[in-house]
């Protein structure tokens, strides 16, 4: 069971830019909202010779709105703690198309005592629909190992400190469409709810071909409760 206690931060963490750009080192953390889907390049489904199946039911949404429904934690946070929760990606122009959002499984675990690296962070297990039809996606994303953004970031205002997070993953996926298929880097950031027992906040997600060529640029939400 994680303990908090309040404390003083001396320092304040700066940081500049996050989810509009995947590979800045010094990203900020703004107050999670939807994510506003890619404009360009525009993102297309492979469902030649694919059959439209039933969308199946999604605990997703309400399991984001529970954890989004938490009242954001106002203290400074300390020790470490282990999370698990999910991500949706969208691979349309849409964010409300059922027959075009894969969710992951998220892992994380965070330590909120100033680390050089404080997150450590996975996103795995991808499966949803791409062009209406029930869709598994391989392939692993990682923190380990990543030289993107990996942050605990402690804002005190007053009597107030508002606590988020912000770390990117690296890897490869893989799908029969070939739509989220390639090399690829999801950043992640959120903010910290409920006494640190639940993060929330949105991804974004660049897959790039082989040659470096980029396929895709999209995102969507994501929880993640102790």
């Amino acid at each position: 069971m994680t303990t908090y206690k309040i404390i003083r931060f001396s320092a304040v963490l700066g940081v500049s830019g996050l989810l509009a750009a995947c590979n800045s080192t010094t990203p900020s953390v703004a107050t999670p909202t939807a994510p506003t889907p890619a404009t360009s390049p525009t993102m297309t489904v492979a469902t030649s010779g694919m059959t439209t199946t039933p969308a199946p039911s999604n605990n997703f949404l309400d399991a984001f709105n529970a954890s989004q429904a938490k009242l954001t934690t106002t203290t400074p946070l300390t020790g470490n703690a282990d999370y698990t929760g999910q991500v949706e990606v969208h691979t349309t122009q849409s964010t409300t198309d059922a027959d075009n959002v894969v969710y992951g499984d998220v892992a994380m675990s965070v330590d909120f005592d100033g680390a050089a690296t404080p997150i450590v962070a996975s996103a795995t297990n991808f499966e949803g629909r791409i062009g209406g039809v029930n869709t598994k996606v391989g392939g692993t994303l990682s923190s380990v190992g990543s030289a993107g953004v990996n942050q605990v970031l402690a804002l005190p205002a007053g009597a107030v400190t508002a606590t988020s997070i912000a770390v990117q993953l690296d890897g490869t996926l893989s799908d029969p469409t070939g739509t989220l298929t390639g090399d690829a880097r999801m950043a992640i950031s959120g903010s910290t709810k409920d006494n640190g027992n639940s993060i929330v906040g949105a991804n974004s997600l660049i897959i790039s071909e082989t040659n470096g060529t980029r396929k895709i640029n999209t995102g969507g939400r994501f929880y993640v409760d102790q």
